[in-house]
């Protein structure tokens, strides 16, 4: 049972810690067309 929990917390911390770092990736994809598209204007 404790064991499970254990899992259970890594996997949750896994999903948390990509979903933040495609957050990120996003972001500063979104800064770098704005850029380019400020530039281009």
């Amino acid at each position: 049972m404790n064991q499970d929990y254990t899992d259970i917390i890594q996997q949750v911390s896994q999903v948390l810690f990509q979903a933040i770092k495609q957050r990120e990736l996003n972001l500063a994809q979104n800064k770098d067309v704005v850029g380019i598209e400020f530039w281009w204007n």
